[in-house]
């Protein structure tokens, strides 16, 4: 008996981890691309040539810091929403421009990282505006936060 309870904990484990990661606000739910590790955090969106309007990417850390974001070698205009750890918004920008190719990566401007915030959540240009998001909404996601993000 003690097995099947076994095995019950481990399939329903196994599916929560394979279900699409997802973050809602404002009614509005994203398939959510998780970046937490360093190498995810540098590549970021870099060369995506779209994204789809019902998907974001969500930049995880453990503490809060100052988090502004370029837009080295990305090909698409982003809304970006800095959030704290609870998921309230505390910091936006919309349209979020790709940096002209003609300028080296040091000349590439920064956006947002005006105030401390734990995490920052990109979405396709025009989101924050059709969904309506403001300071101090919050936003929420399936999943949890890795010990080891970096």
């Amino acid at each position: 008996m003690w097995i099947l309870s076994i095995m019950a904990v481990v399939v329903q484990a196994a599916l929560l981890s394979a279900s699409p990661k997802t973050v809602t606000i404002n009614g509005h739910t994203f398939l959510a691309t998780i970046s937490n590790r360093v190498e995810q955090k540098v590549k970021g969106l870099m060369f995506r040539k779209e994204l789809p309007a019902d998907s974001c990417m969500i930049f995880l850390y453990n503490a809060d810091a100052y988090r502004p974001i370029w837009m080295e070698n990305c090909r698409i205009p982003l809304d970006v929403i800095w959030v704290n750890e609870s998921g309230k918004v505390v910091e936006i920008q919309e349209k979020v421009q790709p940096c002209p190719t003609v300028y080296k990566s040091q000349m590439c401007p920064e956006y947002g990282g005006s105030v401390p915030s734990r995490h920052f959540i990109e979405f396709p240009a025009g989101t924050v505006s059709k969904t309506a998001i403001k300071l101090g909404d919050k936003a929420f996601w399936n999943f949890s936060v890795p010990d080891d993000t970096n």
